[in-house]
């Protein structure tokens, strides 16, 4: 597997492959001020939720983690102290500090971020060819951004995209377009970009409820995972990540892992 570099000139990001050049890769550094770890640091990552996706044999699933906080999670509630990152292999101190590292690059050099996540992309793509797949990617893996204003998915058209938001109005906006097709074209919404609500103790139920009746999908966390939720199907959530094969207007049921085990509060149902 090689390395990711990037090389900066005054008038535009020229994507480089660096395959084992340790001259390249000095002067990458001297250029952009990064580190060894930054220069070989991958956005996106496996994880035992994509090993399950992937053994489907449809997709290859990959997800972004970064380190959350009420800026990349501005809707977050409980689950800020709840959050995957405090759970499996994600706890451990390797796993922390790549996820800082990333969010440190996304708010010190936005282009330099984009440019790196877009050369990801693409090799994964390359990777899932190899294998008779489609690339999916999850850009929200532990946090709460809206990636609609940036070109990452017009620059994919070919590849599935897909987040949980607590974003309300981001979600009702996704809804209509994914049930007009003429707001769709309108608003400009990503064709290959699909959302799921993650529900938390904020959430109203007449947002829930609208949500669901029209086409959405609701993920909820449990103790135990139930058949039906205020008389509406669960699926079970845990088995695979793939999002976009499920059926709409139901609820995505995840069990409850880590602290989210002890917690008595309206997150956890």
């Amino acid at each position: 597997m090689y390395s990711l570099g990037f090389f900066v000139s005054t008038e535009n990001f020229i994507l480089c492959s660096i395959m084992g050049d340790r001259s390249q890769g000095a002067i990458l550094r001297s250029v952009l001020k990064l580190s060894n770890s930054q220069l070989n640091m991958y956005l996106l990552s496996k994880s035992h939720k994509t090993n399950k996706s992937d053994s489907l044999g449809s997709h290859l699933n990959r997800m972004m983690y970064l380190e959350p906080n009420k800026v990349i999670c501005p809707d977050a509630g409980e689950c800020m102290k709840l959050c995957l990152k405090n759970s499996g292999n994600m706890k451990f101190k390797v796993s922390r500090k790549a996820r800082i590292a990333r969010t440190k690059l996304y708010f010190q050099d936005r282009d330099l971020f984009l440019a790196k996540l877009d050369v990801e992309i693409k090799e994964l793509k390359r990777e899932a060819e190899k294998q008779n797949k489609k690339a999916l990617v999850r850009l929200n893996g532990t946090s709460d951004i809206d990636w609609t204003s940036y070109s990452i998915f017009k620059n994919n058209p070919d590849i599935d995209f897909y987040d949980y938001t607590k974003n309300v109005n981001l979600y009702k906006k996704f809804l209509l377009c994914r049930n007009d097709l003429e707001i769709q074209k309108s608003w400009k919404w990503p064709e290959n970009y699909h959302l799921i609500y993650s529900f938390s103790e904020k959430t109203k139920l007449s947002n829930a409820f609208y949500f669901l009746k029209n086409n959405g999908q609701i993920a909820i966390v449990f103790n135990q995972i139930p058949k039906t939720w205020k008389g509406f199907e669960v699926i079970n959530g845990d088995k695979h990540d793939l999002r976009i094969l499920d059926k709409t207007g139901v609820v995505i049921g995840l069990k409850s892992k880590g602290p989210a085990r002890k917690l008595v509060s309206s997150f956890v149902q």
